[in-house]
């Protein structure tokens, strides 16, 4: 406990430092904050390892890991090991370098202590977690002996239904107009919410039982996978399933043997899935020539990408910061709002606006219609709306957000904890829109809600099966 109020402290006065910097000297001292904020948070999550360990698949945590992970050490290893010149354009290279060495990766790097700091303090509240020593016989069931079958027969049927939506969309033989269209439109957009509730029930389910319930956790991955990579949502697949697998590995007592092949394994799918997802997604602009192959596209993929989304971030900052035009500071609320109750609402998607605008992205550059879109990060559209005063509010009621869905989870049992697993897929996408985040967030899990109701009734029958059966 004190060890984890210390490093809250050191937190705390490093996210100070680097505020600091932000204000009076940008392009300062960028690889000294850059190692202390890993080493930190390297500090971090192997004390929340020993500690409270479910906290590694909190949002909060996994944002900011995926912040600094990827948007401050990959920008970071592209321009200093690799050759980004063969990567990057002139112009997002210079746009690149800016950021690296000015307030774009501070304002990250603020945002990734942020989270860690709130992590560690809900640690601290939630207090020690006891776990039971030793493997095997001595591992926890989340899922008990009585419900076990029934949620995972629930969760294969709800899950193949699930993909129903898809082999329709894929066929093209779906309805497009009338109630029948729009009633198609809405199981769609169901379907994601549904595979990832489900695929996190067949994961629970397998923890602390033999390796042919894991089996049939990744049988259902495999089957979402297999019919969502051939859509645009593939990434939502991989979240999935790395979603379920990260929440088995971290409930289990694992050996060292597992622990190393599940690791392997999850690194090998993670790889293998960006790679796929590069090479069925062909750019015809000017980032096309050269990639052809498996490393090309992975360094695509992995680092270029996020670093492309740094030197957007920065050309936000340099255009915006200063006086952000938005309706106000909470300009994302009436994101919620459904369409049908707002037919006049604004496409949430922006990503082909901020490519124009902020990324060096021109529509002369491609050849038949302008079909590329950019991020500039889940900081950025803030920034574009209200400026440094947008970022703050935004950044604040997020991390608040995510914490108290955090504790949420924490109090509500084994279904709580499940919810917020079949959550992480949208919840950890920080290379998304704001508004964007926000309504895809609200809308999965109120699609999530009669799942759980569904689960709970369920598991209070069986326990009440299991309470009137005779005792041999």
């Amino acid at each position: 406990m004190r060890l984890q109020l210390a490093l809250s402290a050191v937190i705390f006065v490093l996210s100070g430092v680097v505020l600091g910097l932000m204000i009076a000297a940008p392009a300062a001292y960028h690889p000294a904050v850059r190692l202390a904020t890993s080493a930190i948070f390297v500090m971090a999550t192997v004390h929340l390892a020993r500690s409270r360990r479910e906290l590694l698949l909190s949002p909060g945590y996994l944002l900011g890991a995926v912040a600094l992970v990827f948007f401050s050490l990959a920008p970071w290893l592209l321009l200093g090991a690799l050759h980004p010149e063969r990567f990057l354009r002139p112009a997002n290279l210079a746009a690149v370098g800016r950021y690296a060495d000015g307030q774009g990766e501070l304002v990250i790097l603020l945002f990734s202590l942020s989270a860690l700091l709130a992590t560690l303090l809900i640690g601290w509240w939630l207090g020690t977690e006891e776990r039971p020593p030793g493997i095997g016989a001595q591992r926890r069931r989340p899922v008990s002996d009585e419900k076990v079958r029934l949620f995972a027969a629930l969760s294969f049927v709800l899950l193949v239904g699930s993909l129903l939506p898809f082999a329709l969309k894929k066929a093209g033989a779906y309805p497009v107009s009338g109630v029948a269209g729009a009633t198609f439109q809405q199981i769609w957009e169901a379907a994601p919410a549904i595979m990832s509730f489900a695929t996190a029930v067949l994961f629970f389910c397998a923890i602390g039982r033999n390796a042919r319930w894991l089996a049939f956790a990744l049988l259902g991955a495999a089957l979402i996978c297999a019919a969502v990579f051939s859509t645009h949502m593939m990434k939502i697949a991989v979240f999935i399933t790395l979603a379920g697998a990260g929440a088995y590995f971290l409930r289990c007592e694992l050996s060292l043997r597992r622990t190393v092949i599940m690791t392997a394994l999850s690194f090998a799918f993670f790889s293998i899935s960006l790679s796929v997802v590069s090479m069925t997604r062909p750019a015809n602009g000017p980032d096309a020539e050269g990639h052809s192959g498996i490393y090309d596209h992975f360094v695509r993929k992995v680092l270029q990408r996020q670093a492309v989304t740094g030197g957007c971030l920065q050309e936000v900052i340099e255009k915006r910061a200063p006086d952000g035009r938005g309706s106000g500071v909470l300009y994302f609320v009436p994101a919620v709002v459904p369409r049908f109750l707002w037919p006049a609402k604004p496409d949430l998607s922006r990503g082909k606006e901020f490519a124009i605008n902020y990324c060096e992205i021109k529509p002369e550059n491609y050849l038949e219609k302008f079909p590329h879109s950019a991020s500039i990060s889940l900081l950025g559209e803030p920034i574009v709306e209200n400026g440094w005063s947008g970022l703050a509010v935004a950044e604040g009621l997020l991390v608040v957000a995510l914490s108290l869905v955090t504790l949420i989870a924490a109090g509500t049992g084994t279904l709580g904890a499940i919810s917020l697993v079949a959550m992480l897929p949208w919840l950890a996408d920080f290379d998304q829109h704001f508004a964007l985040y926000f309504a895809l967030s609200t809308k999965m899990f109120i699609w999530m809600v009669p799942l759980i109701v569904a689960y709970a009734l369920l598991g209070r029958w069986a326990a009440r099966q299991r309470e009137t059966e005779p005792q041999s």
